[in-house]
């Protein structure tokens, strides 16, 4: 079947491809005093925006740069989000890095021990904002319940994968 589930309508006898997009956020936690290390992976939900990011993408739209933001809020993701439920502006932040392999788009970045310090349950991702929090459109977004210390350093990855 391809990338793409396939179906066959009754009404025209035609075959349709759906494809889907599926999304999930890593988080590698290092805790710079005793070194230990661990990863949390979370399913995200790509927004209604993330999924118009994907068609602007195809025709050549500008959609950098990309920034992530962490919130304490905790209501489920809906495809209509377009921002976070109780955002922390002080933890907005640039992505670092965007890559792409075969059917899978990758977004980083890293909050290093002073910054985006307390507890964490949701995160976002957006696309075409600016160095001012809550700019641009909001691509992404995934519950995420943890909390940094000063003693840890988070590696944050994005992973999109067309299927």
């Amino acid at each position: 079947m391809g990338v793409a589930s396939m179906a066959k309508s009754s009404l025209d006898n035609k075959v349709y491809e759906f494809p889907t997009v599926r999304g999930s956020v890593a988080i590698t936690i290092l805790d710079t005093v005793t070194r230990d290390q661990r990863r949390i992976v979370y399913d995200n939900l790509i927004t209604t925006e993330g999924l118009n990011t994907v068609a602007s993408s195809m025709t050549g739209t500008s959609l950098t740069p990309w920034y992530v933001m962490v919130g304490t809020g905790t209501t489920a993701p809906t495809l209509a989000d377009t921002t976070l439920a109780t955002a922390s502006t002080a933890t907005w932040k640039p992505v670092t890095g965007v890559s792409s392999l075969g059917t899978t788009v990758y977004f980083g970045l890293v909050y290093g021990s002073a910054s985006a310090n307390g507890t964490w349950t949701e995160i976002g991702l957006w696309r075409s904002g600016t160095a001012t929090a809550n700019t641009g459109y909001m691509v992404a977004r995934a519950l995420v319940p943890w909390t940094k210390t000063s003693a840890q350093v988070a590696t944050v990855n994005w992973t999109w994968t067309f299927v």
